[in-house]
């Protein structure tokens, strides 16, 4: 077992596709198709369901890939201690972790920030309740949160600043039933609805606020990031709060 073969079955796993993979990995089909086996055989377990269609995780391989995503972030991280450590003098890195759809609005700021201080900076998405924990343990150095409530309790002992305020925006694709309405959509309306739902505290007491008023409601999938709730909105045609 090496990294080599960890990142292949991340990669993989992504994007459900050999090709695909290879592609991005620059190697040949091939020569990820043994190594994704060899470290099969290793395991002895199945990650892979290979069809016509593309490469699958097994239930097996569900079990694992956040064990094998999580080595590789330690080995990263390993990396860039030791970079740090050998040449002292290597920018600043700056660790901020956002929620959902928040990086939107901030990314041509980090972007600017970049360009003009000598600073790295690593942001990745998380939910609430891990940003605000990261922040108290200091494993990062900021964190942005959407909450309708500055009294939570989680935020005690945290210097909380507000960046901006909005409603919550209920979306859909432009052929979904909701978009083609001449009138205000009604509860019935959101009762034949799938929904997508981001892994958010806050979004899940307003879906079941929602649940209260129209009774049962058809939940296919809860994700991190908006690039998989994109990926889910259009397969499946779902609505989503944000």
């Amino acid at each position: 077992m090496n990294f080599e073969q960890l990142l292949y079955v991340e990669v993989l796993a992504q994007h459900q596709s050999m090709q695909k993979a290879a592609d991005i990995l620059h190697i040949s089909k091939s020569g990820l198709s043994t190594s994704v086996r060899q470290l099969e055989e290793e395991l002895g377990i199945t990650l892979f369901e290979r069809t016509k269609k593309g490469s699958k995780l097994t239930s097996q391989g569900e079990k694992v890939i956040s064990s094998i995503s999580e080595i590789l972030r330690s080995k990263m991280q390993l990396e860039q201690v030791a970079e740090m450590v050998a040449t002292p003098n290597i920018p600043q890195t700056i660790s901020i972790q956002y929620m959902n759809t928040m990086l939107r609005p901030f990314i041509s700021t980090f972007l600017d920030l970049n360009k003009t201080h000598e600073q790295q900076l690593f942001i990745s998405c998380q939910d609430f309740e891990t940003i605000v924990q990261n922040v108290q343990e200091q494993k990062i150095d900021a964190g942005f949160i959407a909450i309708n409530n500055f009294e939570h309790p989680l935020l005690s002992n945290l210097s909380f600043t507000v960046v901006g305020k909005s409603k919550m925006v209920l979306s859909c694709l432009p052929e979904n039933l909701l978009s083609n309405l001449d009138r205000p959509v009604s509860l019935d309306d959101l009762k034949s609805q799938k929904y997508c739902l981001f892994n958010d505290s806050s979004h899940d007491v307003f879906f079941d606020r929602l649940q209260f008023l129209c009774g049962p409601l058809r939940l296919v999938m809860r994700v991190d990031d908006a690039w998989a709730m994109e990926e889910v909105v259009k397969s499946e045609n779902a609505v989503f709060f944000w």
